[in-house]
């Protein structure tokens, strides 16, 4: 039994765990049951105790990867998650087991699985009244991490579990991108998805809270609706949309009296981040504060049922996610890969800026990397599986600008061309690359006046 410290010099991490690392194997006092979500360096098993019969989801999360020793990330990711437990609804961590060649976490076993599959309309599609109340829990949980300067930066329905299927509490889980925000430090980082990422990672500007308040207007769209706000038919016009930030409330998917939630997602996704609501005023927000109205209940939301058949057809051949911890852990990008933004998965990866701070992405500097990095790893096994997909010449240059931040008023909202509903998304929660410690685009502010 031992614990580790992390290394001080990672920008945005917790300083250390609490908790003890048993150097033993871990099937020595649970037993293996199904394989319930599997990616390159992850892979998560349902489990029981065998003192307890107590079920619970193991994580094994390999240490290396690309040639690289990821053992600080994952220390990080336990801090936050030790950090946590203490909270109803973030997924609790309970033991933690190290090999030679991974770390184990023994992590609360979440049944009712993802909300995703509710709100695309795999289970039964969520009432307005289940939206209110749920929603709520999310934001008690993100308010929670928010007052201890932690930012999830990761948002998204995949990552958001139910304890059970019918009448089930949430637990937010995936800590693997999370951040430690501290006065004297400004983090500056391409990541995220692209649907759920806020305007300012696209910009490379600081992430901070709002940054998460971001992913949680979209969050909260999509569980109403079934209906990502900015998707779009190809990725660069998705965050081409998210960049914009215009949304629209179609009238097939609201009802023309349902402005609470309107105004309450409208203040979650203004352009600036100073200008959005923080999690304590969402949680003060008339459409919240009386979310148990006896007459709500009965109540449904104004979508057409064959959206979400339609929605169900399109995702049923694709993998199934992981029903206890997401895998975002296995896909650590450290060979040429980096140097895309979007890759395979629709999802942010992080390669280096090579501009400075302060101009904003462009898709031409998508294609930007760590040359001398990719270079040391060309020779890795994986990089056969690797792929160019977005690249774009300096002539195609698009400036991606977060424009002038103002309140878009439900009724000013101009029509829009109709979007994709989820056609082309997968639901699996292996979806973000981390990035490998020396591609981190992390800077204090002393760097950024530079």
């Amino acid at each position: 039994m031992s614990k580790a410290l992390l290394s001080p010099d990672r920008l945005g991490s917790v300083d250390e765990i609490r908790g003890e690392v048993f150097k033993v194997p871990w099937q020595n006092f649970f037993t293996v049951e199904d394989t319930i979500g599997r990616g390159k360096f992850a892979i998560v098993k349902k489990c029981v105790e065998k003192s307890t019969g107590k079920r619970f989801a193991a994580k094994c999360i390999r240490k290396r990867r690309h040639c690289r020793d990821c053992t600080q990330d994952i220390l990080h990711e336990i801090a936050v998650l030790e950090l946590s437990s203490s909270h109803p609804h973030l997924i609790d961590l309970y033991q933690i087991y190290e090999s030679s060649t991974e770390f184990v976490l023994i992590l609360e076993y979440a049944a009712g699985g993802e909300i995703f599959d509710y709100c695309v309309g795999l289970k039964d599609a969520f009432s307005e009244t289940k939206v209110r109340q749920l929603f709520r829990q999310i934001l008690e949980a993100v308010d929670f991490l928010h007052d201890r300067n932690i930012v999830h930066l990761d948002l998204k329905p995949q990552n958001i579990l139910l304890t059970d299927e019918k009448d089930g509490d949430i637990k937010l889980v995936d800590f693997g991108l999370s951040k430690h925000l501290s006065e004297n430090l400004e983090i500056r980082e391409i990541l995220g998805t692209p649907d759920y990422v806020a305007p300012e990672v696209l910009n490379f500007e600081p992430i901070s809270t709002s940054t998460d308040i971001w992913s949680l207007g979209v969050v909260c769209y999509v569980m109403l609706t079934g209906v990502s706000p900015f998707l779009g038919e190809t990725k660069i016009e998705t965050l081409m949309n998210v960049t914009t930030g215009v949304v629209d409330f179609p009238n097939d998917l609201f009802d023309e009296k349902q402005t609470a939630c309107k105004d309450l997602i409208l203040k979650m996704l203004q352009l600036d981040p100073q200008n959005r609501v923080t999690a304590k005023d969402c949680l003060q927000h008339t459409w919240l504060s009386g979310f148990l109205s006896p007459h709500d209940g009965v109540e449904r939301f104004a979508i057409q049922d064959n959206v979400f058949h339609d929605n169900a057809k399109n995702l049923l051949s694709s993998k199934k996610c992981s029903r206890s911890a997401s895998l975002d852990d296995e896909n650590v990008a450290g060979n040429s890969k980096e140097n895309n933004l979007v890759d395979e998965n629709d999802n942010l990866s992080g390669g280096r800026l090579s501009s400075c701070l302060s101009t904003p992405l462009t898709s031409s500097s998508l294609e930007v990397g760590d040359q001398t990095c990719a270079q040391n790893t060309a020779e890795n096994d994986d990089q056969k599986d690797d792929k160019k997909l977005f690249s774009t010449s300096a002539s195609q240059e698009t400036k991606l600008s977060s424009g002038d931040s103002k309140v878009v008023n439900p009724s000013d909202v101009k029509p829009t061309p109709k979007r994709p509903r989820f056609d082309n998304l997968e639901s699996k929660s292996t979806e973000i690359y981390n990035l490998p410690t020396f591609s981190r685009c992390s800077y204090s502010k002393t760097a950024c006046k530079n």
